[in-house]
């Protein structure tokens, strides 16, 4: 028996078998094929792109435009988690209707809508930056920016885009080069926290992964992460005289100098002793206006820094007072307050440091902290030296400004 074969309808089953091979290909294709070099001049940006895109720059955004369609970018270092990286995108746009969302330990995807256009947002974690880009596309609409007010150039209409056309656009960032990493501040949540201590002080801190918060019954609170910032308030050291015949091993030895040699010599000093820290500082400069902030019994001066620790460089502000004991002849004071960031580090971490040492109350500790100052300093006068003058003391305690003793 001879099969006969229907050549008409074997082509076109084949044709709809192929169809769909060679569109998936096509989407599959890189989009830069035949694509030419696009520079952004002010940061030296690259990438490739197909005819008929631009590449703009503006307000530390970068846009890649065509007909159609678009994607708004930047790279931020963010002290958040990429979750909360995300999340804090979204509230910053005011985003409505947002559905879509997924959440690895590498991507954060949504899609919303923003002033009533659809976008789709997307994160990447790459090493300990955040790369951030927001899709759109153009059609008929009212004029307005999808992200004009967070992300910078508006776009003129937005529209939503089709998965194959962001996953083209995307295709075309991944060869961009020598992108900046921009200082953007995405927002930094807080909590209360009360040192674990009985007069422990309290303040607002950084709500973020990482950081570490303490104190002493002091009234002095600390915190830090480890490569992002640190906080220092209300500390307080004795520094021996070099003539002191009976020095304290655990704190530095130095003639007692000016606030600002203070901080630059025997500050590092407490910190090599202390931790073993490493601490240079390459510029101070008085902040004016905080000459004697202390009040009566200190010199003392804020200042701004430039500095590292143990290499790696940070800056920051310090508020520094030293005081001569009321004539201790083994020892004088040094105190300290101070908030800093790491230079390389997430953007506003200092600025929400300013808001901890702000809201810092150690109004539980002064009392007891002027008492065991003068405890302290009564027991370092030399045997024989004459009786202590108690109302000299308190006089010098009770002129100590609040800045020190925090809200009574």
């Amino acid at each position: 028996m001879r099969i006969v074969v229907n050549c008409s309808l074997r082509k076109r089953t084949l044709i709809r078998s192929v169809v769909p091979l060679v569109l998936t290909a096509a989407l599959l294709l890189p989009a830069t094929a035949g694509a030419k070099t696009l520079r952004e001049p002010t940061t030296g940006l690259t990438l490739k792109a197909p005819k008929g895109f631009k590449l703009k720059y503006r307000n530390g955004v970068f846009s890649l435009v065509a007909k159609g369609r678009y994607a708004q970018f930047m790279t931020i270092r963010s002290p958040l988690s990429l979750a909360g990286t995300g999340e804090a995108m979204l509230t910053g746009f005011k985003a409505t209707k947002v559905k879509g969302k997924k959440v690895t330990d590498t991507q954060f995807k949504a899609s919303a809508k923003v002033r009533g256009r659809p976008v789709a947002l997307r994160l990447k974690q790459v090493g300990v930056n955040t790369q951030v880009v927001v899709f759109g596309g153009s059609g008929k609409g009212n004029a307005a920016a999808a992200m004009a007010d967070v992300l910078g150039r508006p776009t003129v209409h937005a529209a939503a885009l089709s998965a194959g056309q962001i996953a083209a656009l995307d295709r075309i960032l991944r060869t961009r080069a020598g992108e900046p990493v921009r200082r953007a501040n995405v927002g930094i949540p807080f909590k209360q926290f009360q040192a674990p201590v009985n007069n422990g002080a309290s303040a607002e801190v950084p709500d973020l992964p990482g950081w570490d918060f303490n104190g002493t019954d002091t009234g002095y609170l600390y915190g830090g992460h480890p490569t992002d910032g640190f906080f220092e308030l209300g500390g307080y050291i004795f520094v021996n005289y070099p003539s002191s015949p009976f020095p304290y091993p655990q704190y530095p030895t130095a003639d007692m100098p000016l606030p600002d040699g203070a901080l630059q010599n025997v500050w590092p000093a407490w910190k090599k002793l202390s931790g073993n820290y490493d601490v240079v500082f390459q510029q101070v400069a008085p902040i004016a206006g905080t000459e004697n902030n202390l009040g009566t019994g200190y010199l003392s001066q804020a200042y701004e820094a430039l500095f590292t620790v143990n290499g790696r460089p940070l800056r920051g502000v310090f508020n520094i007072g030293v005081s001569d004991n009321a004539g201790s002849w083994f020892t004088w004071g040094l105190y300290y307050s101070c908030a800093a960031e790491a230079v390389d580090g997430p953007a506003g971490i200092l600025q929400a440091l300013f808001h901890t040492w702000g809201s810092w109350n150690n109004s539980a500790a002064s009392v007891a902290r002027v008492q065991t100052a003068l405890q302290t300093i009564a027991s370092t006068r030399p045997i024989g030296g004459g009786p202590i003058d108690p109302d000299v003391f308190q006089n010098a305690a009770d002129n100590w400004s609040e800045y020190i003793r925090g809200p009574k």
